[in-house]
């Protein structure tokens, strides 16, 4: 079954086979500034995707070069539409002049996707991505993903105007009893890059906390490429996060070397929230106060949302995570239906 539009859609395609997921060992790899990686177009359309992490106004050349393959090049950030995404397709010429650069400024601080696309349908090919800093003033890339369409006479993709951002999200959490204050995310020690694999998917943090009885809620929140949404849906059915949660808690690395003592571990059962969605606890004791937590994650069509709950079990009623997660959830529901063409 072949998808010729350049649009969304939906359909259905059955098998008299069982079919079997194909983890790409090319998608998610993260790409250093100076640095080069090496990849491989699998099969006809095949795409790979790639992350790198940028300072506001850094200017980097992205190039890929192959000789089997046809490929081209775009980079998208969290919230970018058709407009903001850039593309390319053979300005780097090459052996055969098929080989795509891109030289882009980032707009902001943060993590960028580098989606790296079979054109013309030739593959299998391998394929070399360079990536290094470019020149402040150099001449920047500006075909966009809307000029493709445009030139193909497709409708574009249906996009938001504008992110679901950080008031959106502590507005998710505004029934909160008023015992709860609003926490700066550092000072509270939380940060993208603490909230693990889906840090990239993250633009906005929020924090709450409450002192008796004791209970830490933490809020984030981000948009997902069409590729980062197939991926993350494929994680989320595997409940990939109870795997993470158990080795969190195995060896040096985990909560053990610092005096926690892992008790209990599961799923939590999550219904309404989300298209696709996971939730999980784990409880452990520290010099005999046992705390739980609980985290829920889900996606709510090109939205990410995830919600964690801390507290102390023996201090009393808490807010329940399914609560927090499910407001939060009705929040993003609420923003998609506002931006509906």
């Amino acid at each position: 079954v072949e998808s010729r539009a350049l649009s969304a859609g939906n359909f259905t395609v059955s098998s008299s086979h069982r079919l079997i997921k194909l983890d790409d060992p090319d998608d998610g790899t993260e790409l250093q500034v100076g640095g080069t990686a090496h990849g491989h177009v699998d099969f006809p359309r095949d795409y790979d995707f790639f992350f790198v992490e940028l300072e506001e106004g850094q200017v980097i050349e992205i190039e890929s070069i192959s000789i089997l393959a046809d490929t081209g090049l775009s980079i998208y950030y969290a919230g970018a539409g058709d407009q903001q995404i850039i593309v390319d397709d053979n300005s780097g010429g090459g052996l055969f002049g098929f080989d795509p650069t891109i030289v882009f400024r980032a707009p902001r601080t943060g993590w960028f996707m580098v989606i790296l696309i079979d054109v013309i349908r030739d593959a299998p090919g391998g394929y070399v991505i360079t990536l290094k800093a470019a020149d402040p003033d150099a001449p920047l890339t500006q075909k966009t993903r809307a000029d493709v369409l445009r030139e193909a006479n497709a409708t574009p993709t249906p996009t938001t105007d504008s992110e679901f951002g950080l008031a959106e999200l502590k507005s998710a959490f505004a029934d909160l009893p008023d015992s709860f204050q609003e926490l700066d995310p550092a000072t509270a020690g939380v940060s993208r890059e603490g909230l693990g694999f889906e840090r990239r998917f993250i633009t906005d943090l929020a924090v709450f906390a409450v002192s008796d009885p004791f209970q830490l809620i933490v809020g984030a929140s981000g948009a997902l490429t069409d590729a980062e949404a197939r991926d993350l849906d494929s994680q989320l059915a595997s409940a990939r996060v109870l795997a993470d949660v158990a080795l969190a808690f195995d060896g040096e690395e985990g909560e053990n070397a610092q005096g926690a003592e892992l008790q209990d571990s599961g799923a939590l059962q999550v219904q309404n929230v989300g298209e696709k969605s996971v939730g999980a606890y784990w409880d452990i004791s520290v010099e005999g106060i046992r705390i739980r937590t609980q985290l829920i994650m889900f996606r709510r069509g090109e939205l990410f949302g995830v919600v964690y709950s801390y507290y102390d079990m023996d201090r009393g009623t808490v807010v329940p995570v399914q609560e927090l997660a499910s407001a939060l959830d009705k929040k993003m529901i609420e923003f998609m239906k506002t931006k509906e063409p």
